[in-house]
């Protein structure tokens, strides 16, 4: 069906292409006509005319023999385009109407051949599914670990998670608190500015691994990437940048640290 479509598709671009030079050799005939022969001297502008005028309408000839050729290869469309009570449109003598008819003509088979397209895409999908391996294993389910889509996850969890933070960095200390009701809040701020470069600088990388560490499928992992990635900057005034090896540029210290591995870098050094 898609190689017959396509067949038709190229013998009306040929067909097309053959009304066009068509056209375009009867335009030229009747331009010889209208010009007529040249003045200077009548019989041999006479002559230049006539043979001007025979070799331009042989043209026309074969180039309207070809074109009958090629409009009876072409196929009428199996399904008629049903326009219902559009097609009253074309009786309107109205001539700015007119267009109108056929620009909807246009539009519904334009929509005939998506849909016709998608009908075999959506068979040629549907006999390939797009998966990483065709063969299921019974171990495989049982290995992967589920993946957690609510973000409303019991008390307990939320301040089990917490308090392993706290034991996990016991110079770090957060403090967990509910003004809402259930939805907990780490007093941890972020926002506020401060008065200070360094810590606007870390302020600003801080929100940035917020977003990085973000996950809706593993939550805890989440927290727990965060403000092990926040603990590395207790080190802030004693690191040395991992490229430059200096304590200070431009009279800043390291005040990036590397998501992965945590090492220091000045804002400079870190591209």
């Amino acid at each position: 069906m898609a190689a017959m479509e396509g067949l038709n598709v190229d013998t009306l671009t040929v067909t097309l292409n053959t009304l066009r030079t068509l056209r375009s050799s009867a335009t030229l005939f009747f331009k010889i006509v209208s010009e007529g022969a040249k003045e200077d001297n009548l019989t041999e502008g006479q002559n230049n005319f006539s043979e001007r005028a025979m070799k331009v309408m042989a043209d026309v000839k074969t180039h309207l023999r070809e074109l009958e050729t090629q409009v009876a290869g072409l196929s009428p469309p199996s399904n008629p385009v049903n326009l219902g009570n559009t097609g009253l449109l074309s009786l309107d003598p109205t001539p700015d109407k007119l267009p109108l008819y056929y620009q909807l003509l246009d539009c519904y088979t334009w929509m005939e051949k998506v849909h016709c397209y998608s009908t075999i895409m959506h068979s040629l999908f549907s006999g390939n599914n797009l998966k990483r391996s065709s063969i299921s294993s019974p171990y495989s389910a049982k290995r992967r670990r589920p993946v957690q889509l609510n973000h409303n996850v019991p008390q307990q969890q939320v301040d089990g998670i917490i308090q392993s933070i706290n034991q996990m960095f016991p110079d770090m200390t957060l403090n967990l608190s509910r003004p809402f009701g259930n939805n907990a809040v780490v007093q941890v701020d972020l926002y506020t500015s401060s008065q200070y470069k360094v810590f606007q600088k870390v302020t600003d990388n801080a929100n940035a691994a917020m977003l990085n560490f973000c996950s809706s499928g593993f939550s805890d992992l989440a927290v727990r990437s965060f403000f092990t990635w926040l603990h590395s900057f207790v080190s802030l005034f004693t690191d040395v940048c991992k490229r430059c090896n200096n304590h200070l540029h431009n009279h800043m210290p390291p005040t990036w640290r590397e998501f992965r591995t945590l090492d220091p870098f000045h804002e400079e050094c870190k591209a």
